[in-house]
């Protein structure tokens, strides 16, 4: 009879069990929560372990108060001076930033390129100067106390410090600080891009307007604000979608003389989003035919960058190829959407986006992002393709070599079994070379084949595993089988097989983890993408993104489920494989 502990022993172990279980869960909490989030959040300040909460915001542009920190305190200052020093510090960064800041003019704005023939950084347009400032001033801050010497900060002296906010600070570091709260959505100019490899910038219909201020309002609570510098000029769209949850603005434009449409491979217009979330849709009007991205597309960045066009064509496999740019689909056909001979017409929809929507938005950005910036799901499906292949040859090849140790005489067993268990102590960089050297001689190299051609021939853990479990096997069970007219193969299959099931399940999720997570096999045998398994095509990903953090992190978390999904339900077995040396009656 079994002795009932007392229950607050039971109830500080259950503590401790659950107490593990929370600690051992939190790198994969950490992993879910990076996935949600901006890239930017990863390099914020202090340790988040969940994303920033999406605001949704009806009007636009504004300046976002959540970006830079408040302007704390150094760490090479004491509490007590900073009280004092603070005042003075903040009037000299507000002094220093307006001296760099020329008021802004009816038709220009800041620009985000950098050189050093850039004109002086402005105001930006659609937000009053007084609620820019504070954040400008945190923003500025928070880049000059890195570039203060800790000579100045260890002297005591506010008056150093104040010199050299004065001299070290530049028009450029102003124009961050600007860049860095100020958030809009602009629209600029278009280009296209030919399949002979050409690109174009598209001028206007209207020849009074410059390419990146076509752009015109069709419905909507929305003024377009003229902003830019020469070749950067775009329409920043200050809107309100309090009382009309939609707007629409379109821009015409002329292609080329030698360009026609059937010869376009993707349009690409130059936008920045303002980081609402809110849905936008993309349509292209020419030839008598309406496009339309189907795919969900939102305001979720901050920063400049292309939206690429293309018009799907079922004949054209894209399958293997990064996937930078957007689908366009037909939607309808007539004459309305004729606009004239080389002529396309681009309408941007923006549809308001409630607290919920946000949330899907952010939440999917950085899934959608890495499931489409590369051929994911053939990756996925390579890999699914040598697991299996690799399981089904490991459990038949171990199982056999392990039942002729386990329940076979024959000469020179026990010596053969030494030298199996030998080749544990051998390690894998000593054979690298030379079986790179046999697999290229077969010709199997840049095959999937030697990622698979190994579980032919079994493991060396895995066969001393199954012996041992066999060898726990009450040999009555292997004569009764004899006498019934058994031979060794039918005591293999129909006997023991079925009781080493616990044993053949724990092999096959070693294996499973094992081939899954494989990347220097692969690396080493294979160079051609269509190749590629999960983890040398998530290497790819890390490589081409351009150090996209939390796409990467919301990849490999969706490489990692499936080891932990078949882990969380395959457990009994994989512990009774692992702990079980015989047979229970």
């Amino acid at each position: 009879m079994a002795i009932e502990k007392p229950l607050p022993v039971r109830m500080t172990l259950h503590g401790l069990l659950l107490a593990g279980a929370v600690i051992f869960s939190l790198p994969f909490m950490w992993m879910v929560g990076t996935s949600l989030m901006a890239d930017k959040e990863l390099f914020g300040e202090g340790f988040h372990m969940m994303p920033r909460r999406p605001i949704p915001r009806t009007h636009s542009p504004y300046v976002d108060d959540r970006h830079f920190p408040e302007m704390d305190r150094p760490d090479y200052v004491s509490r007590d001076d900073w009280t004092e020093w603070k005042r003075k510090v903040r009037s000299t960064v507000r002094t220093v930033a307006r001296r760099h800041i020329q008021p802004a003019s009816p038709t220009t704005t800041q620009t985000t390129t950098s050189s050093s023939q850039d004109p002086p950084p402005t105001w930006p347009v659609g937000v009053d100067a007084s609620i820019v400032e504070p954040e400008l001033l945190e923003g500025l801050w928070s880049k000059l106390r890195t570039q203060i010497s800790q000579e100045a900060w260890r002297s005591g002296s506010v008056d150093e410090i104040v010199e050299e906010i004065r001299t070290k600070t530049r028009p450029q570091d102003v124009r961050d600080a600007l860049e860095g709260c100020y958030r809009r959505l602009a629209l600029g100019n278009v280009q296209v891009r030919t399949k002979q490899f050409r690109q174009f910038k598209l001028d206007p219909v209207d020849p009074n307007l410059t390419p990146g201020q076509a752009w015109r309002v069709l419905d909507g609570s929305v003024r377009l604000l003229p902003a830019g510098e020469s070749e950067d000029q775009h329409h920043v769209l200050s809107y309100d979608l309090t009382t009309h949850p939609r707007l629409e603005v379109a821009a015409t434009f002329r292609l080329p003389e030698d360009v026609e449409w059937d010869g376009i491979q993707s349009i690409r217009i130059n936008r920045c989003d303002d980081e609402t979330y809110h849905q936008m849709r993309l349509y292209v009007e020419t030839d008598g035919k309406l496009f339309e991205t189907r795919d969900r597309i939102y305001t979720q960045g901050y920063q400049w960058g292309e939206t690429q066009l293309r018009a799907y064509d079922p004949a054209v496999d894209d399958s293997f190829r990064i996937r930078t740019w957007e689908y366009l689909y037909v939607a309808d056909t007539g004459e309305k959407y004729d606009h004239g001979d080389r002529v396309i017409r681009i309408r941007a929809v923006v549809e308001k986006s409630g607290d919920l929507e946000a949330w899907y938005g952010k939440a999917r950005a950085n899934y959608v992002h890495a499931l489409r910036y590369l051929p994911f799901w053939r990756y996925a499906a390579t890999s699914a393709a040598v697991v299996i292949l690799s399981i089904l040859l490991n459990l038949l090849s171990c199982s056999l070599v392990a039942f002729a140790f386990a329940r076979l005489r024959w000469p020179g067993r026990d010596l053969c079994f030494v030298i199996l268990l030998a080749t544990l102590m051998i390690p894998a960089e000593v054979t690298m070379i030379p079986g790179f050297v046999i697999i290229k001689t077969l010709g199997w190299y840049n095959t999937l084949t030697p990622m698979w051609i190994g579980a032919c021939f079994g493991s060396a853990f895995f066969i001393f595993l199954l012996r041992q479990f066999m060898k726990g096997i009450p040999q009555d069970l292997e004569d009764a089988a004899r006498i019934d007219g058994c031979g060794f193969l039918r005591i293999y299959w129909h006997v023991m097989l079925p009781l080493v099931k616990p044993t053949l399940a724990a092999i096959a999720i070693f294996t499973f983890m094992g081939v899954w997570n494989n990347f220097m096999t692969p690396l080493i045998y294979v160079n051609d993408q269509r190749l590629y398994p999960l983890a040398l095509g998530l290497f790819a990903f890390q490589t081409v993104s351009g150090g996209n953090h939390a796409a990467m992190m919301a990849a490999s978390l969706i490489m990692t489920t499936p080891v932990i999904v078949i882990f969380f339900f395959a457990q009994k077995y994989f512990i009774q494989g692992v702990m079980l040396t015989g047979m229970k009656a």
